[in-house]
């Protein structure tokens, strides 16, 4: 009977021990470690080319087009889009499909410049255009990071070649420093 006694206490403390060390590290461990270092994310890559959805996304990119009316509805479609494509290039960047990556790039960079388009079109309203002034100059800021810390890995020039087809010099640096100045121009 004693001995019960005392294998109950010790499972008893065995866990308090554990009940009191969990509520410790709740409280006492620092959250901020897990957090961003920016307030901006960029979206989760989709389906990339060569994927049977990719196809499908792209006739929803054009459909949405229409959805999103209104220049504040542009400002939020060629933003999202702009940030799709970023995250596709720096995706097919790592990858090594220069090629696809580069694309993606100059798609991104097309809906960078005409979100600007939207918010310049926005200058006599003034309900929300503060706060969207200040997510496009976070999204360049954004955007002008990850394509600084792609750059650092991929080569400046790619000989590619296709199939049958003559080899062509892909200046991938200046395609992304064109990029970068665009972000740049928009901050």
């Amino acid at each position: 009977m004693a001995y019960e006694k005392v294998a109950l206490h010790i499972n008893v403390g065995r866990k308090t021990f554990i009940v009191v060390s969990f509520v410790f590290m709740l409280i006492f461990v620092n959250p901020e470690i897990a957090r961003a270092t920016s307030g901006y994310v960029l979206p989760y890559p989709s389906a990339m080319p060569g994927s049977k959805l990719y196809i499908l996304h792209k006739v929803e990119e054009k459909l949405l087009k229409y959805w999103y009316f209104g220049d504040y509805g542009r400002f939020t479609y060629n933003r999202q889009l702009s940030d799709k494509y970023l995250v596709e290039a720096k995706t097919l960047f790592e990858y090594k499909q220069y090629v696809f990556a580069l694309d993606a790039l100059l798609l991104s960079d097309s809906y960078f410049i005409a979100m600007k388009r939207s918010l310049l079109r926005t200058q006599k309203m003034k309900n929300g255009r503060a706060e969207k002034i200040t997510l496009m100059r976070d999204a360049a800021l954004k955007h002008e990071e990850t394509l600084r810390l792609v750059k650092k890995s991929l080569p400046e020039i790619f000989i590619w070649q296709g199939e049958n087809e003559e080899a062509k010099n892909l200046t991938i640096h200046a395609a992304l420093d064109r990029s970068i100045s665009i972000r740049k121009d928009l901050q």
